[in-house]
């Protein structure tokens, strides 16, 4: 959970460094990837998709916000090309983290932001 708590702060805008001299020692020794890695990455992730982001079905919408409250995160303002933009891009990756952290499988949370996978498709008779 502390590093969830960490990708929020980093979503949020806390700058990866203050994120790390917060959380480095309270993650350290855990199996995978290192935290710095991780929030690098999805810093890089989250700006990406905001600045690629043009809009999304209203009813999509409805369901990362309620995944959000449900986590107790809120959506960030953040200012991208002098516009007020509220992350709705980046939005849809927070949502998985959500989702995972709330108990859903990993399969059904990638599916539910419309991320299929190879092993999903074979199963549908796909090659």
């Amino acid at each position: 959970m502390k590093v969830f708590e960490a990708i929020i702060q980093v979503w949020k805008g806390r700058p990866v460094s203050e994120a790390l001299n917060e959380y480095s020692g309270l993650v350290g020794g855990l199996p995978g990837y290192d935290l710095e890695y991780i929030l690098q990455a999805l810093n890089w992730i989250f700006e990406q998709e905001d600045i690629n982001f043009t809009g999304r079905p209203v009813k999509k919408q409805q369901e990362l916000d309620k995944t959000l409250r449900e986590s107790n995160v809120i959506l960030p303002p953040e200012k991208f090309g002098g516009l007020l933009s509220k992350r709705l891009g980046s939005q849809l990756a927070v949502s998985l983290f959500c989702d995972l952290t709330m108990g859903t499988h990993p399969v059904d949370a990638l599916r539910k932001v419309s991320l299929d996978i190879v092993p999903a498709k074979r199963s549908r008779g796909a090659v």
